[in-house]
């Protein structure tokens, strides 16, 4: 039960950080991560033939600055070093582009210890490979192309298991769509005052008819409750 309520704890942590990283994060600072991710991946990834880079998919005129956060894209690219060819590619939202980031920076932080002075002058000027070749490597291998890819594509998974809204991706998404975009009511009530069409997509919206309100799912005792309900009417004739 204790090791079950830390990890609850930890994603709910972890969960926190994305949001506040989303937050605070501009145009600016996406650049510079986008960036600082790429080299990063790329020195890790000397010798194995493959690499990731990154680009973002500027958001249009018309979305920007009120939903660049919801419609800016960031492409990963699994490139083949030898010839610089695409081999495969995968797209994230800002969201699951910081859970990303979160999750490889703190790989690096983490897999080695503080007083590890070979490590630390490794991390600090990405030059000597050969001090510490065991942590080093067990680092490489997981920081490997088709490891991030990987990576990714779970976090893809975990994001369509806790949907949020498309244009803070701050709140819990309440109502969706005929498009099947989601969103907060604040956000989208703000939002149709002065447009009729879905923020992302712009598919047009016909009033609140194209409106759905997303229900809370029930509850543990509330379930027990109607389950209790149909064991009690299975024995009524009537």
């Amino acid at each position: 039960m204790g090791q079950q309520y830390s990890f609850v704890v930890k994603v709910l942590h972890d969960h926190a950080l994305v949001l506040k990283d989303l937050a605070v994060l501009n145009h600016e600072g996406l650049a510079s991560a986008v960036e600082y991710l790429g080299k990063t991946l790329k020195t890790f990834a000397e010798g194995r033939g493959h690499h990731i880079v990154f680009a973002i998919k500027e958001p249009s005129d018309e979305n920007y600055p009120y939903l660049w956060k919801a419609t800016t894209r960031i492409f990963c690219y699994k490139v083949n070093s030898s010839n610089a060819n695409v081999e495969s590619e995968r797209v994230m939202d800002l969201r699951q582009f910081c859970k990303l980031y979160r999750d490889i920076t703190k790989q690096l932080r983490h897999t080695h210890s503080a007083a590890d002075e070979d490590w630390e002058k490794v991390y600090c000027n990405g030059e000597t490979w050969e001090s510490c070749p065991v942590k080093l490597e067990e680092v490489r291998e997981s920081l490997c192309a088709s490891m991030i890819f990987t990576r990714v594509d779970q976090v893809a998974a975990e994001d369509s298991e806790n949907e949020e809204c498309c244009i803070c991706m701050d709140q819990k998404a309440e109502v969706i769509l005929a498009c099947v975009h989601s969103f907060c009511k604040n956000c989208i009530d703000r939002w149709s005052d002065v447009n009729n069409t879905c923020p992302i997509c712009r598919d047009e919206i016909h009033g609140n008819k194209d409106y759905w309100v997303m229900p809370e799912p029930p509850s543990k005792k509330e379930i027990g409750q109607f389950v209790m309900g149909l064991a009690e009417g299975a024995g009524d004739p009537t």
